[in-house]
């Protein structure tokens, strides 16, 4: 295989067919904006100084709460497959940074919410901010037509790797 920023495609993996080639490319394209985005993410890690699961916690607790539901430590252990004494202390780092915030929950003092702070906002705005706009100026050109198209697709393959194997890939 090539680069996999790189526009080429093999056909040692691929048939040598327009069809096969056009695939190809699309999986090739597919590759090469999955590197994109996971060096976007180990910048924005850097710039945070953040690990994967805190940033992970970050945008959990912020989802939730944008969307108006708790979100407690056990959720955080079921999302990220963390044992309950890693979330504790996952959360406890983001605390003393002042990412999160722990508060009884309403109804039941025994539980515990996590909420994201206004630092938390403010820091993910300002290592992502530029870079969102940039993509979704991107996603506006779509006629609305293609993007439905390219968000059907996108949904199939998300399915067709999410239930896969290594060994069934």
């Amino acid at each position: 295989m090539t680069d996999p920023r790189s526009h080429e495609v093999s056909s040692f993996w691929y048939g040598a067919g327009a069809d096969e080639r056009a695939a190809a490319s699309v999986l090739q394209a597919l590759r090469a904006y999955r590197a994109a985005e996971m060096e976007l993410r180990r910048r924005t890690r850097a710039s945070m100084g953040m690990s994967d699961n805190e940033m992970l916690v970050v945008g959990l607790a912020t989802r939730r709460a944008r969307a108006g539901r708790e979100l407690q430590p056990r959720d955080v252990a079921r999302e990220l497959g963390l044992t309950t004494a890693s979330v504790t202390g996952l959360l406890d780092k983001l605390e003393r940074s002042g990412h999160i915030r722990r508060e009884p929950h309403p109804t039941d003092r025994r539980r515990l919410c996590i909420l994201p702070t206004p630092l938390s906002d403010t820091d993910v705005r300002a290592s992502l901010g530029t870079i969102h706009e940039r993509m979704m100026g991107v996603a506006r050109t779509l006629p609305p037509a293609d993007a439905a198209i390219v968000t059907a697709f996108l949904r199939r393959m998300s399915s067709a790797i999410g239930d896969a194997s290594p060994s069934a890939a």
